[in-house]
C-alpha cells in the first residue's frame, strides 16, 4: 500500500534513527517499502539494512542531482500505489501509517493527503507546530498558492503514485522550493483534484541552524524564485504576490543560517505590502536574528499552554 521514500545524502547517522523509527510505527495491517536513495553521498554507508526487519532498498545514484531526482528516483522505483516522503534526519509519528491508512480509506476520491508536522529546533531547545487550513480540491487554493505553500512540504503529504508520476514530479531543475513549485503546478493544471486534510501532526522534522543545507541555501532559494517566475509567467498581481512570498521564503533561508541579510529580505516585504510586522521582524534581525528563534520560543511556550 505505502512506499516510503527517504533521499539521503552524507547522514549515515541520521538515516540509521529514521529507519529505526519506522520499525516503530504502529501497525497499520497493510504493506509498505521503505526506498532510500543516495544522492551520490562521499560518505561511506555501507549499511545492513537486514537488521532492521522490514521491507528496505537501497539506491545509490550515478551523481549527486539533489533533493527532486532523488526523490523522484525513488518514486519511479515504488511498487506501491501510495508515496510518502520522509527526509533522512526526520521521523515518522506513530501513527502515522495507521491513521493515513484510515484517511485513505474514509476518502477513496482523494488522491493527495497532507498533515500538520512538529518542529524540533535543535539548538533553540523548543519545539512548535505548523499550521495549515482545511482544503478539499486544489482548486480551492488557486487563488492563494502563490502568496504561501498552503499544503507544506514533502514530509507532510501522502501522494497517490499514479497523480505524481502524471503530474510530472518533483522539478528536477529546482534546488529548493521543489515540493512548493509541485503544489503550485498542482493547483493550476489539476485543480479538480481531491485532497483531504488530517488535522494531526505525523511527521517530526529536525531544524537545524547554521548547518549546510541545499534546500535551505538562501542562493538556491532565490534561484528557485527566480526560475517559478520565469517557468509561469507570473505577471501583474500575481508576480507582486509572489514576490513578497520570494522576499520571506529568502529571509526564512538567511534567519536558519542566522544572517543579518534576513533584513533587508523582511525589509523588502515590508515596502511591497506596508504592514508593519515585517519592518519590526527586519529591525530584529539586524539586531540579531537570534531574537526570531527568542520570540518564536516564547510564542510556541504560551501556545502549548
Amino acid at each position: 500500500m505505502f512506499s516510503i521514500v527517504i533521499p539521503t545524502y552524507n547522514r549515515k547517522d541520521e538515516l540509521m534513527d529514521s529507519l529505526a523509527s519506522i520499525t516503530e510505527l504502529d501497525d497499520c495491517g497493510c504493506a509498505f517499502e521503505v526506498i532510500v536513495v543516495d544522492d551520490c553521498s562521499t560518505q561511506i554507508y555501507d549499511l545492513d539494512l537486514t537488521t532492521f526487519g522490514i521491507d528496505i532498498s537501497y539506491i545509490r545514484l550515478a551523481e549527486n542531482g539533489g533533493p527532486s531526482v532523488a526523490r523522484n528516483s525513488g518514486a519511479m522505483r515504488a511498487k506501491y500505489d501510495w508515496l510518502l516522503f520522509l527526509d533522512d534526519d526526520d521521523r515518522f509519528l506513530a501513527s502515522k501509517l495507521v491513521d493515513v491508512k484510515r484517511a485513505i480509506t474514509d476518502n477513496p476520491e482523494c488522491e493527495l493527503f497532507y498533515h500538520l508536522a512538529c518542529i524540533d529546533m535543535q539548538n533553540e531547545g523548543f519545539s512548535y507546530q505548523t499550521k495549515q487550513n482545511r482544503f478539499s480540491a486544489f482548486k480551492e487554493i488557486q487563488r492563494i498558492v502563490l502568496d504561501s505553500n498552503p499544503i507544506g512540504g514533502a514530509p507532510n503529504l501522502i501522494i497517490s503514485r499514479a497523480l505524481f508520476l502524471s503530474a510530472g514530479m518533483f522539478d528536477s531543475q529546482m534546488k529548493a522550493i521543489e515540493d512548493y513549485e509541485f503544489i503550485i503546478r498542482l493547483a493550476r493544471y489539476h485543480p479538480e483534484t481531491k485532497m483531504f486534510y488530517i488535522e494531526k501532526p505525523l511527521t517530526r522534522c529536525q531544524y537545524v541552524t547554521n548547518k549546510s543545507s541545499v534546500s535551505k541555501s538562501a542562493i538556491n532559494t532565490k534561484l528557485a524564485c527566480d526560475y517559478v517566475k520565469t517557468k509561469y509567467t507570473l505577471v501583474e498581481d500575481d508576480a507582486r504576490r509572489f514576490s513578497v512570498n520570494e522576499q520571506l521564503m529568502c529571509a526564512y533561508a538567511q534567519v536558519m543560517n542566522k544572517s543579518r541579510m534576513a533584513a533587508l529580505n523582511y525589509k523588502n516585504a515590508f515596502l511591497l505590502t506596508r504592514k508593519l510586522q515585517y519592518l519590526v521582524i527586519s529591525i530584529l534581525c539586524l539586531i540579531n536574528p537570534a531574537l526570531l528563534f527568542y520570540v518564536k520560543k516564547i510564542v510556541s511556550s504560551k501556545q502549548g499552554k
